[in-house]
């Protein structure tokens, strides 16, 4: 037992710092409100900014559980974003062992600034008037428009996604990569309404498009 790595193993935390692997995937869709909540504020770098939220009922009988108000990862955001705990948690993990070493191999540069569309929004998929909920609903999914390099750089999936320079070799590793992280990914790919945005949830859909 001693040589299973310590991600396999169901009564062991991980850490932010573990690799991605199915059964840390899974760990993250079961877990609790206190376990997230350590991991967390254990092994999140520190320049991360938060304030745990009460659970509560939002307007338009949306429920947040498990919530967390964030004003910065390791990167910039542009407004405070509200986020499921273990979503975020799966986000740091991505930031910091992708999204990072993916921009210098791509660009030369890391990324400083996220360029968020949205976190947090109590509406049906796709803004219908009726429907399935979304996972933004429930605070369970990030829609990404692009990134800002430290050396001043923009990339954004509208403008650079086609193409065969480095910004659109760049998003498209961020797309495969992300699909090791989160259960949903979607991109210009997929349909029009994702022609501008990476959306990525936890839903346990292996959908990578």
């Amino acid at each position: 037992m001693q040589i299973i790595p310590a991600g396999w193993k169901p009564w062991i935390p991980f850490t932010i710092k573990d690799p991605m692997d199915t059964t840390i995937q899974e760990k993250l869709r079961h877990l609790s409100p206190q376990s997230c909540l350590s991991i967390v504020a254990e092994t999140a770098p520190p320049d991360l900014q938060y304030a745990t939220l009460s659970d509560h009922k939002a307007p338009s009988d949306c429920q947040l559980k498990n919530v967390l108000l964030v004003h910065h990862t390791t990167l910039e955001l542009p407004q405070a974003m509200i986020i499921h705990c273990p979503l975020l948690t799966s986000w740091l993990m991505f930031e910091q062992q992708q999204l990072q070493p993916l921009a210098r191999k791509h660009l030369g540069s890391e990324v400083e600034k996220l360029r968020l569309y949205s976190s947090f929004s109590c509406r049906n998929v796709y803004g219908r008037e009726s429907g399935k909920r979304s996972q933004h609903a429930n605070a369970a999914a990030l829609d990404i428009g692009g990134f800002t390099l430290t050396d001043g750089t923009q990339v954004s999936v509208l403008n650079h996604w086609s193409g065969n320079d480095a910004k659109s070799a760049f998003l498209k590793a961020v797309r495969d990569q992300a699909c090791h992280y989160f259960g949903t990914v979607l991109g210009p790919e997929y349909n029009d309404a994702h022609h501008n945005h990476f959306h990525m949830d936890l839903s346990a859909n292996n959908l990578c498009q």
